[in-house]
C-alpha cells in the first residue's frame, strides 16, 4: 500500500544511454559533464553512500566548482525525487 502526503506529480525517467560504474569512475565526471555540455552537477543519494563511504568526498575533490550541490538523505525514492526538484529553484 502506497502512502502520500498530498503530493502529487509525475516522474519521468529519461532513457539511459551511459552507465559508468568501477574503480575510477568518479575520475571521468568531468568529462562526462563536458560530453553532455552541462556545466554543473547535482548530486542526489542515500544516506550510506552519503555517511559511510568518501565517494561524495571523491566526487567534491574532482568537479570541485562543478558540483552544485549534494542531497540526501530522503525518506523514500518519489518523497526524495519531489524534494530535489524543489530544492534547486528555491537556492536552499
Amino acid at each position: 500500500m502506497a502512502v502520500t502526503d498530498g503530493v502529487s506529480g509525475n516522474l519521468m525517467f529519461p532513457p539511459q544511454e551511459k552507465v559508468i560504474f568501477g574503480q575510477g569512475s568518479v575520475s571521468q565526471l568531468a568529462d562526462e559533464l563536458d560530453r553532455l555540455g552541462k556545466k554543473r552537477a547535482f548530486v542526489i543519494t542515500g544516506t550510506t553512500v552519503a555517511k559511510k563511504t568518501d565517494l561524495l568526498s571523491r566526487v567534491q575533490e574532482v568537479l570541485g566548482r562543478r558540483l552544485a550541490g549534494i542531497y540526501f538523505p530522503y525518506p523514500s525514492m518519489f518523497q526524495g525525487m519531489m524534494s530535489s526538484v524543489r530544492l534547486p529553484r528555491d537556492g536552499k
